[in-house]
């Protein structure tokens, strides 16, 4: 467990100190990366009151 830990830690941007980063991963964006959850409401909307939700209770 420790191992996949530390390889992420080495092997990705959100290692120790990741701000300049994420601040270059932005700049090529040209915009800061959407939050889950705003995202979340945009593309998975709430079912409408009385809806079904198709799930088996």
């Amino acid at each position: 467990m420790a191992g996949t830990f530390s390889y992420f830690q080495v092997h990705t941007y959100r290692g120790p100190g990741p701000h300049d980063e994420i601040a270059l991963a932005n700049k090529i964006a040209g915009r800061q990366a959407s939050r889950f959850a705003v995202w979340a409401q945009v593309n998975f909307p709430a079912p409408k009151e009385g809806a079904e939700s198709g799930v088996a209770a």
